[in-house]
């Protein structure tokens, strides 16, 4: 069993724990398995806990946006939105928000498309702030 496979069984078999004195023996378990790696086996086990963490932090990110944006989205022309900033449909836009699967993958947005999301919200915000009645 390579490390990915042995982090994501890991990760598998402590969720099926219910008590917390199951939870503190599955870890003293771990660290005596981990006590015997070997450092190559240590660090290639440290790559795949760090990939794990970063894929955990983009579907974070994923829902944070989709959290954000639900109580404006009423508020703002999201075709608007997508064609102004993304020179894209509406559609588009609607399926990275929600993250609905496009090719049997979820829509998500790159680093660069958030970015400009978060300018374009900005923009807006502005523009909407100069507003003087």
């Amino acid at each position: 069993m390579n490390e990915k496979e042995m982090l994501k069984k890991m990760k598998e078999d402590f969720r099926k724990l219910k008590t917390e004195e199951e939870r503190e023996k599955f870890v003293k378990g771990s660290g005596n398995r981990l006590d015997k790696m070997t450092d190559e086996e240590m660090e290639r086990l440290t790559d795949a806990v760090e990939a794990d963490l970063k894929e955990m932090k983009v579907r974070v990110d994923e829902i944070l946006v989709r959290e954000k944006m639900e109580a404006i989205l009423p508020m703002i022309s999201v075709s608007y939105l997508a064609k102004h900033y993304f020179g894209k449909s509406s559609s588009w836009l609607y399926q990275r928000i929600n993250g609905n699967k496009v090719h049997g993958k979820p829509a998500k947005f790159t680093t660069q498309e958030l970015e400009r999301l978060r300018y374009a919200l900005k923009e807006i915000s502005q523009s909407i702030a100069g507003i003087v009645l």
